[in-house]
């Protein structure tokens, strides 16, 4: 949490302290990278003109018949966004050979520290 407020949020949201979805703050941006909340929390979250990012969307669920895992949430997200005032947009990167390689060269050269799904930045 240091680091995102060092880099300049206005407000950083502890998750396992505060369900920002239930506390009546409205925010202009949210940005998702964990894909664990439906869209219908962040909505309730977001101002009528807010805009929220989201980098994927969970994993594979097949018990629920989700097999194609984040695709389904992008899909939703798109579609719902032409029927309300806010902006639900997916992100989706283009990942090349030489960003692969870069990524690599900054693991070896412990830049990069994989704790589980984390990726620490020195």
């Amino acid at each position: 949490m240091a680091i995102v407020r060092s880099i300049g949020a206005d407000r950083v949201i502890d998750y396992t302290v505060d369900d920002f979805a239930r506390n009546g703050v409205k925010h202009d941006v949210i940005l998702d990278v964990i894909g664990n909340r439906s869209l219908t929390d962040f909505r309730r979250a977001l101002t009528p003109k807010g805009r929220f990012v989201f980098v994927g969307g969970g994993g594979v669920d097949r018990s629920q018949g989700h097999v194609l895992g984040p695709l389904v949430r992008m899909a939703r997200g798109l579609v719902m966004s032409r029927f309300v005032s806010q902006e639900l947009l997916p992100f989706l990167a283009k990942i090349t050979k030489a960003d692969l390689v870069v990524l690599s060269d900054f693991v070896e050269a412990g830049w990069v520290l994989w704790r589980g799904t984390v990726a620490l930045f020195r």
